[in-house]
């Protein structure tokens, strides 16, 4: 059985929109910007502006349903940092 918990920390720069996509099926995903100074913009569709959201610095955001499940090796939310590069880490909980 998979873990019901599985952290993953990402490398995220400021030119390319990294995805962060659910190793395993998952109700909720936790996503945390490790960085002091610097804001990560977090976007369902990295083609659209409008599903944009602000993760500012060591900022968590977590969302999801106990109804739906992100199923694996679904992109669940792009991110980008405002500059230089940064760790966000994402939690996938069962």
């Amino acid at each position: 059985m998979p873990a019901p918990v599985i952290n993953q920390r990402y490398t995220v720069g400021a030119s390319d929109w990294v995805p962060i996509a659910a190793p395993q099926s998952c109700s909720y995903v936790h996503v945390q910007n490790e960085d002091g100074s610097i804001n990560v913009t977090m976007r369902t569709d990295k083609d659209n502006s409008g599903t944009s959201r602000t993760l500012y610095p060591l900022q968590n955001f977590t969302f999801g349903s106990a109804q739906v499940s992100f199923e694996p090796g679904v992109t669940i939310i792009w991110v980008l940092a405002a500059s230089g590069s940064v760790n966000v880490v994402a939690t996938f909980v069962r």
